[in-house]
């Protein structure tokens, strides 16, 4: 039998009343799926498998897989979403033995990605070898996948406001994210560079690269200490404000020494800029308040013409980020099911119209009333031959 055919007996072969089964497949058919929380992006090498299946390793060759592997079909076989080191384990013995015995897994038909990735970070969160970033990143594709902050904290018990901080590490630059989870970075400077603008961050990634970055303390007042902001980040035309300005010969940068003086005129960019946004129909321009930021994670990209708005981010740099055409997921979905019912309306109303006219009585009733109207003439024809007889 081949692998298609194979697949295709496994997955008939499952209830369709029941959203799960316990059923034996080959391990040519699985492959990790990307959605499992501690898949990566290439394949590993044999050599590899056996370093990250080696505290496991030795329990499946003595005993073989106890706990059955979550899987969804697809059209390449089965997908893994939990377990995958003792997948990884089975492949180091199979490539040592030649062969490995089907693999108990426990089938999910019809889940959706984010269903997928919920199981896989639900079945990792007990261990204990899955760093915090693991999970900071798994919320994070969760939000991606649909998921909103509220349904995320209720899901694992915390707090909207604990999934919201864990979204900002998760948001970090990734180089940023490794140096934190290789002990180059504590926790508190951690949290502290998540308010941090992808500018900031690229700029603390460089002076640690020189080993000039600034930690705890000093990390806070690079941030935000001090009234000298970038004359680079202003929207308005700098020159008038030369008084204003400083800097040294040794950069090309240029400060400003009175933050006062710069949000005035910043502020009234920013205004301006609102206005040609509504001059442009844009449908909304929200601007934010300075130093909020705006959570991502709960917009998606809309089209003006869709209604996507506009939203301004003034951060405490100086520094302003324009997002244009979001809408919130929440709004997104209400547009699509609204335009769902549309369409099915639309729909029944052409099928309406198109129908063939019902008659008004059946063909039935219609020959029997033609045989009476028969029989009535017949009657009235042999009555006037009577009276002409007579």
């Amino acid at each position: 039998m081949d692998t298609q055919t194979h697949i295709d007996t496994t997955i008939h072969a499952i209830p369709a009343q029941d959203s799960r089964t316990i059923h034996p497949i080959p391990l040519k058919d699985l492959h990790v799926s990307p959605l499992n929380m501690r898949a990566e992006k290439k394949e590993p090498n044999l050599k590899r498998m056996a370093v990250i299946a080696a505290n496991i390793l030795h329990t499946v060759r003595e005993k073989g897989i106890l706990t059955p592997l979550i899987v969804r079909p697809n059209n390449t076989g089965f997908e893994i979403v939990a377990g995958r080191r003792r997948y990884y384990a089975a492949r180091v013995i199979e490539g040592e033995t030649g062969n490995f015995p089907n693999i108990r897994c426990d089938v999910r038909e019809g889940i959706s990605d984010a269903e997928a990735l919920d199981i896989s970070l639900t079945e990792n969160l007990a261990r204990e070898d899955a760093d915090e970033l693991t999970y900071y990143e798994a919320f994070l594709s969760l939000t991606l996948k649909g998921r909103s902050v509220g349904e995320i904290a209720r899901s694992y018990g915390k707090k909207e406001r604990e999934v919201e901080q864990y979204l900002a590490i998760a948001n970090l630059l990734p180089a940023i994210r490794e140096l934190y989870r290789n002990d180059h970075l504590d926790t508190g400077d951690m949290r502290l560079l998540t308010m941090a603008t992808k500018t900031q961050q690229r700029e603390w990634l460089k002076l640690f690269q020189d080993d000039k970055s600034p930690y705890g303390n000093d990390l806070k007042g690079w941030l935000f200490g001090g009234a000298a902001i970038r004359t680079k980040f202003a929207l308005f035309d700098v020159a008038p404000f030369a008084k204003k300005v400083t800097g040294d010969l040794f950069s090309d940068d240029s400060f400003f020494t009175d933050a006062n003086t710069f949000w005035e005129a910043q502020d009234a960019a920013i205004a301006e800029r609102r206005d040609q946004y509504l001059a442009a129909k844009w449908a909304e321009v929200v601007v934010l308040e300075r130093g909020a930021q705006w959570p991502q994670w709960d917009f998606v990209k809309a089209t003006k013409k869709d209604g996507g708005r506009v939203y301004i981010e003034p951060t405490r740099t100086g520094e302003v980020r324009f997002h244009e055409g979001y809408v919130t997921a929440r709004e997104l979905r209400e547009a699509e099911k609204k335009e769902i019912r549309a369409k099915a309306k639309a729909k029944t109303e052409k099928n309406g119209k198109d129908a063939p006219a019902r008659p008004a009585i059946t063909q039935a009733m219609q020959s029997y009333l033609d045989l009476h109207r028969h029989g009535v003439v017949r009657l009235a024809v042999i009555g006037f031959g009577s009276m002409r007889c007579v």
